[in-house]
């Protein structure tokens, strides 16, 4: 018998599920601004991103962002629902400097629609093995406390939105990994051998077989 393949060990494995991006788009912001971006997809899509003060982008921070200080608040905010995406900037600095954001997302794992091409983007999206490609070992939606299993004996990367009473969906900013005594009433944590979601109301997942 051959030795089990461990997907950690390839940056790119086609013998397991990746993540599609159904959605992409980039621009900036001026402190202050908001903008309701319409997408034009038949469901509410799964958002995430980065955004930078730079417009090569070579400061990225991911998205949604909040950065107190005693001398300044940042604050990005990212959410999405059946018809726009909705992105914030604020930033209390003197002489704040535009922030430049690309957004992508993924298609919710309920979803049956029919999505348009990407291919407008093919200059921006190019398939590279130098970087890695995560393999995904499970998707769905829970609701209330919920607790997954995976067993994979180490703790795996997760992806995770919180979806409110009115079908407004944005990503989960902080996911613990391991850490039973954060006295945390919402949270999303990760062990070697479970992910326990706690206090979050509807959220939609991604667990990776590719390691935290």
């Amino acid at each position: 018998m051959g030795k089990k393949v461990d997907p950690r060990d390839f940056l790119l494995n086609t013998d397991y599920e990746m993540d599609k991006i159904v959605y992409f788009i980039k621009g900036s912001l001026t402190e202050g601004q908001s903008e309701n971006i319409p997408h034009k997809l038949g469901f509410t899509p799964l958002v995430f991103g980065f955004f930078a003060f730079n417009s090569d982008m070579s400061d990225p921070r991911t998205l949604p962002f909040q950065q107190i200080t005693t001398d300044n608040t940042i604050a990005f905010t990212l959410f999405a629902n059946s018809s726009v995406v909705q992105i914030g900037y604020g930033n209390y600095a003197d002489n704040p400097p535009p922030a430049y954001y690309c957004i992508y997302a993924f298609e919710p794992s309920d979803s049956r629609s029919k999505v348009g091409a990407t291919s407008k983007y093919a200059k921006d999206f190019v398939l590279n093995t130098d970087y890695n490609y995560c393999k995904l070992y499970e998707k769905g939606i829970v609701n209330g406390d919920v607790t997954i299993t995976h067993n994979l004996g180490y703790n795996p990367q997760v992806l995770a939105w919180r979806e409110d009473s009115n079908g407004l969906v944005s990503p989960i900013e902080s996911i613990l990994r391991d850490d039973p005594f954060t006295n945390n009433p919402s949270w999303v944590r990760v062990t070697n051998s479970e992910v326990n979601f706690k206090n979050t109301g509807k959220v939609h997942y991604r667990i990776y077989y590719d390691e935290a």
